[in-house]
């Protein structure tokens, strides 16, 4: 299953504060969220090469083995200055064979208590649960340790499988925040789902 869309949550608003904490590790029964680093990127590189996790995303994968390390140094865990934004990335390992399934972003504008979320579950995984259980464990991580009272999904109209997740979620629609987009020279709307944490 993939659902993707982008985030925000409360941490603190000192920069120097927030340098020094590490992003935790987090488990759930069957996974492992692990901080995401170069040391993932081998296998990250290997397995988003799947056209299929890209079908309602306005880009391709990438080919080229350095440009995809240079957009994974980009994700990694940070501070945006530029975006006054928090970004927090996971990949998602089976506890069992340590093989990654999937990944997890997390970003939070500064002072804010609403955080998005993005995943990806890669399609050897789909349909198992896997999403609703890193998901569960994210949203509880940010509302406990970081005060976030929301998280939004942004989702294409087209994307039944994500939206039923963001409904089991608990999840509620806004139409009102509906956003006409071309995805693939295709005309979609993207849905706004908010979960209350």
């Amino acid at each position: 299953m993939h659902l993707f869309s982008d985030g925000i949550c409360n941490l603190n608003s000192d920069l120097t504060i927030f340098n020094s904490v590490r992003i935790p590790a987090l488990e759930t029964k069957r996974l492992t969220l692990e901080p995401q680093s170069t040391d993932h990127v081998d296998e990250l590189f290997i397995k988003f090469q799947d056209r299929e996790l890209f079908h309602y995303m306005d880009r391709e994968p990438l080919k080229d083995h350095e440009a995809f390390l240079a957009a994974i140094k980009k994700l990694k865990s940070r501070i945006i200055p530029k975006l006054s934004e928090y970004r927090f990335n996971w990949v998602l390992k089976d506890r069992k064979t340590e093989e990654i399934i999937g990944q997890m972003e997390v970003s939070q504008q500064i002072n804010e208590n609403i955080f998005y979320l993005a995943y990806t579950v890669f399609r050897d995984y789909w349909r198992q649960g896997f999403a609703k259980e890193a998901c569960l464990e994210v949203l509880a991580y940010m509302r406990d340790q970081h005060n976030c009272t929301q998280c939004i999904l942004e989702i294409d109209e087209r994307n039944s499988a994500s939206i039923a997740l963001a409904r089991s979620l608990g999840g509620k629609y806004q139409d009102s925040l509906d956003r006409k987009k071309k995805i693939k020279g295709k005309l979609t709307t993207e849905l706004t789902y908010i979960i209350e944490t």
